[in-house]
């Protein structure tokens, strides 16, 4: 019996691995949005709840359509099955990582085994960031998730069938109106089908292209429709990414190199683990192998390069140098371009080198580098724009971890079951770590169950001591919170130091119940009425 299950997990790897990882990823999500269940919405979260109420026809008169539309359109497509919850949008985004962790597994066994494919897409799940931002209901997750599916199948319809561009351009469309800096991954595309130029079928590409229209088209007219100008949203994006922000904002980071510099608390142990291995493995290989190395290096001349070569090399070293000038010293637009063409230059002066898969290679670099560049020039930083860059660097990590077969010389069955030992010590690291990071979100984000339980009970107490309260101006500094319990439009206010900026607002506002989170205000025209632990309401005298 152990021999013929052995036998045929031997024969089915791909499967066997595939459904272990869907189990596992399944596990780590649902796990993930119990605790956000308990913790519950965020800021963001209650703008995609209030415009799904309304894309299901169930608005209240508060919504936020700058906001990209796709997340909140698939939620409301469960609200009108009258499932109408908080956990609705918790559970469509964690079943987002279990559907980019299948797209990645099946991208990465184009160049790996079934095992390090698993190990890989298993990696990127168990990410502390990727594991933080699951469930939370944002858009982030579902917009990488689409992105890993549009660049697989763009890698699917130049090597396998050119019908799958009637699948990549489409989900490279949905990840960009589910989150709009998702955008970026047009250059990764690009440079795939311009080296692979002579592979691509024009015809089903600009098929594939016409196809991702019809969303687009959609969204315009609805924009349209909404704001008397299709492209509102989109330039009200890119303005957001040129303003200058204040210094005390909270995601204020200006400094270009702080992905890099957190980059090991987002990767975690296992990230950890494999950099770790792969760098010893190396440099053991280097001991042990220091003559063939040498050897080898000595017969490098620079001479022998040909003319045309030296002219690719020089051009790299320009290229390069001016993408580092360039890096967070002109607009971000600027520096994509020059590493792109970098890729391309990169890619012609290795692609005779014999180096298989050099295409994947740089796909991934290209891949990498073009998110870094916006959100490291962005003055805004918040560690869940890491997760953009998460699946690039998941494939280098997966490739270094690849190579310690190599570096070991796996002709020895002992060092083979010594590799297999490291890939499961591996596994339980990250499941283990995975088990002890999550309950600990909801520690970190107590504060947050504090102040929500606060909206609640004040959101309740209006419904109960005014029953005409939907008739009535509200106004609050968290409009986003109280507009989704109380059902109804609450006007903004932002926080401010100063009283007067608050008299003026809720004047022009005409506001008959004030429901704000600033303490010691002391207001000319209302009186305050009822507070419940961080929230005061004030009512109009």
């Amino acid at each position: 019996m152990y021999l013929k299950l052995r036998e045929y997990v031997r024969d089915h790897d791909s499967l066997v691995y595939g459904i272990i990882l869907v189990f596992l990823v399944a596990l780590i999500a649902y796990y993930r949005v119990q605790i956000q269940i308990e913790i519950g919405p965020i800021w963001d979260t209650f703008d995609f709840l209030s415009n799904a109420m309304y894309f299901a026809g169930q608005g209240f008169g508060y919504t936020d359509l700058t906001r990209p539309p796709f997340f909140p359109f698939l939620t409301s497509l469960i609200f009108r099955l009258s499932v109408v919850s908080e956990s609705v949008i918790f559970y469509l985004d964690a079943s987002f990582l279990v559907f980019g962790a299948i797209g990645l597994y099946l991208f990465f066994r184009i160049k790996f085994e079934a095992m390090e494919s698993f190990l890989g897409s298993l990696l990127f799940s168990s990410f502390p960031v990727v594991i933080l931002f699951t469930g939370v209901g944002l858009t982030d997750i579902p917009s990488v998730a689409l992105s890993i599916w549009a660049l697989y199948a763009t890698v699917l319809a130049v090597k396998k069938n050119p019908l799958f561009f009637y699948f990549s351009f489409p989900l490279a469309m949905l990840a960009f109106l589910t989150r709009y800096p998702a955008g970026f991954i047009i250059f990764p595309i690009f440079f795939y089908l311009v080296i692979n130029r002579h592979d691509v079928s024009l015809k089903n590409m600009i098929g594939g292209i016409l196809l991702s229209l019809l969303p687009g088209l959609i969204v315009l007219v609805f924009f349209y429709n909404q704001f008397g100008n299709p492209l509102g949203p989109f330039s009200s994006f890119y303005g957001s990414t040129q303003k200058a922000w204040s210094t005390t904002y909270v995601y204020y980071h200006p400094d270009p190199l702080y992905f890099l510099k957190n980059i090991l608390s987002y990767i975690g142990v296992g990230g950890m683990a494999i950099i770790l291995g792969s760098v010893l493995s190396a440099f053991i290989g280097l001991v042990t192998k220091f003559k063939t190395v040498k050897l080898n290096f000595k017969q490098f001349s620079p001479s022998k390069l040909s003319h045309h070569t030296k002219i690719k090399v020089l051009a790299l070293f320009l290229l390069f140098s001016l993408f580092i000038i360039t890096f967070a010293w002109t607009q971000y637009f600027i520096t994509e371009i020059i590493f792109l063409v970098f890729c391309f230059v990169l890619f012609y002066t290795l692609r005779n080198g014999n180096i298989k898969d050099l295409d994947i290679y740089i796909l991934f670099v290209s891949w990498f580098v073009a998110f870094f560049i916006f959100h490291s020039v962005y003055a805004v930083k918040d560690d869940r724009y890491f997760i953009t860059m998460a699946p690039a660097l998941t494939y280098f990590l997966i490739l270094g971890f690849s190579q310690i077969k190599r570096l070991w010389g796996l002709e020895s069955k002992y060092k083979n079951m010594a590799y297999n030992i490291f890939a499961v010590i591996l596994v339980f690291m990250m499941l283990v770590a995975a088990a002890d990071y999550i309950p600990g979100i909801y520690d970190h984000e107590s504060q947050n169950v504090v102040e929500l339980n606060d909206i609640k009970m004040a959101s309740q107490w209006l419904k109960v001591n005014d029953h005409q309260y939907f008739d009535k101006n509200i106004s609050s500094d968290q409009w986003p919170y109280f507009s989704w319990y109380l059902k109804t439009n609450v006007k903004q206010v932002q926080l401010s130091n100063n009283n007067k900026d608050y008299e003026n607002n809720l004047n022009t506002d005409n506001a008959n119940y004030f429901l704000t989170v600033k303490e010691g205000l002391n207001l000319t025209n209302y009186q305050l009425i009822k507070q419940f632990g961080y929230v005061t309401i004030y009512k109009r005298q």
